[in-house]
């Protein structure tokens, strides 16, 4: 709605009334919802105000001013929601030089702590880093140099052989100490054991070079085992010439039974186990004849359905794959592995149980 100009008031000594386009206008505003708005300066009432340099007194219009600035009143007093101050900013500066020089110190700990956690981490990268590199190396070359399959290679084992001494028997005595008491029993002059112990061990070396594999019969290796024994011991040769056969004799009967060795305590055990899961048990070892009467003697020679063989009886030493490949023909096993089968065609995996890797 537009809102019509107004003409001057006449000048007058009392107030104009409100215009009825002002009340228009209010009207209109109490009818709206919206804030109600203050109308226009030309529609303000007046009033007349008398000019001090007329005779007459006259009244000027004037607008309505807010008072000034300075006359207004103060707001309220808010208090401050600033956080307090860290005492660090608050100490004198003595203290705060001195805090400043510790953190200064702290920082400079941490940094050498992390360069020698960053050294020790560094090493040890080095070293895991080598010691995988050499199982790998390792795997490659076991993976390469191995003659037998191993369980993981067939569905099956179809049979284990055992070494003899020190796996599954042992002297009942120490050999030493066996070998002096009958060594004394024939010589005028005795020799002590720990002399025995070390001509033994040499006497053995010698004589299994010189001949290998029992050659001439055990009776007659082990007799010259036994002279070069006590004689390397301090024995006096014609002692040991003289009773060479009885000290020979005595001492076969001795390690040719239970009198000479014992079983380990879990070889019973062990082929029990083995029988019930089905796998054969073997015999390949480098001893003589004698080592079947010793089993027998014990009681476990029963437990040995596949073959006993023997490095006397085949003229032949471990580690020479003739002797395995002996024992693989007799067990019914058709070459060595990894392309070892049964007589029925089957894979076949054949395992060996020893003390030393080499025989």
């Amino acid at each position: 709605m537009k809102i019509p100009k107004s003409t001057p008031p006449k000048r007058s000594t009392e107030s104009q009334p409100v215009l009825p386009e002002a009340e228009l206008l209010l009207d209109e505003s109490e009818k709206s919802p919206a804030p109600r708005q203050s109308p226009p300066p030309s529609l303000l009432p007046v009033e007349r105000v008398e000019s001090p340099s007329s005779e007459t007194p006259e009244k000027t219009l004037q607008s309505e001013r807010p008072p000034p600035y300075e006359s207004r009143p103060a707001p309220p007093s808010r208090k401050s929601t600033l956080p307090a101050q860290p005492a660090f900013l608050t100490a004198s500066l003595d203290t705060q030089e001195e805090l400043a020089d510790q953190l200064a110190q702290m920082g400079r700990q941490l940094k050498l702590n992390a360069l020698h956690l960053a050294n020790s981490i560094s090493k040890e990268k080095d070293v895991m880093e080598d010691a995988g590199v050499k199982l790998e190396t390792n795997l490659d070359t076991m993976t390469k140099e191995r003659t037998f399959s191993t369980p993981l290679m067939s569905p099956k084992i179809h049979t284990v052989f055992f070494d003899a001494l020190f796996t599954i028997v042992k002297p009942r005595r120490p050999i030493a100490a066996q070998y002096s008491k009958v060594i004394n029993s024939h010589v005028s002059t005795a020799v002590p054991e720990s002399a025995v112990a070390t001509a033994f061990a040499e006497a053995l070396k010698e004589v299994q070079v010189l001949k290998p594999a029992y050659e001439g019969g055990k009776d007659s290796w082990w007799s010259e085992v036994i002279r070069r024994t006590a004689l390397k011991a301090g024995a006096d040769a014609n002692d040991v010439n003289k009773h060479l056969p009885q000290m020979t004799y005595h001492l076969l009967n001795v390690f040719g039974s239970k009198e000479g060795y014992v079983l380990f305590q879990d070889v019973i055990e062990a082929f029990d186990a083995l029988k019930e899961a089905g796998v054969h048990i073997g015999l390949v070892s480098n001893t003589d004849g004698r080592m079947r009467d010793v089993l027998a003697d014990l009681g476990v020679l029963s437990y040995f359905d596949a073959p006993i063989v023997l490095s006397e009886e085949e003229k032949v030493e471990k580690p020479s794959p003739v002797l395995w490949e002996v024992a693989c023909r007799r067990a019914g096993i058709e070459g060595l592995a990894p392309a070892s089968k049964s007589t029925a065609g089957e894979p076949a995996t054949i395992l060996h149980v020893g003390d030393e890797l080499d025989a």
